[in-house]
């Protein structure tokens, strides 16, 4: 493979992909994602210190669609089993609408997560609460 460039976008300027940096640290960014006032398509959950991490932030910001029985399931043991039927994965194992569950307060959510804990030492306060 010649002749290959790499493009890193700017975290800063594109709003078309945000990650994990703006999802921990910019939360005015996150709030206009909310609102729908975003050019974004997606959200890739870099800066997030673990898978479970990232599906509980994922969730919660109504992004996630994998249903539970086939997250970390060998794909063998759904086909094999009683989940696949007509040999696809697709309606077993993917919801129409958001599986969407509140984990943290001070992390941004689509509808507020008052009641849940904190997990983020620097923050300490919640995300609907501390809006402009």
């Amino acid at each position: 493979m010649f002749g290959l460039k790499v493009k890193v976008f700017d975290k800063f300027e594109t709003d078309m992909f945000p990650g994990g940096f703006h999802y921990h640290q910019h939360w005015d960014t996150m709030r206009s994602i909310i609102k729908g006032e975003s050019n974004a398509y997606l959200i890739h959950m870099s800066w997030t210190e673990n898978k479970v991490n990232k599906l509980l932030f994922l969730r919660q910001m109504g992004d996630w669609y994998v249903k539970d029985v086939c997250i970390d399931s060998d794909v063998s043991k759904l086909v094999d089993g009683a989940i696949v039927t007509e040999d696809s994965l697709v309606e077993p194992c993917c919801a129409v609408e958001p599986l969407f569950s509140c984990h943290f307060k001070d992390k941004p959510s689509i509808k507020p997560c008052s009641d849940a804990e904190l997990i983020d030492p620097r923050r300490k306060k919640d995300f609907w609460a501390s809006r402009p």
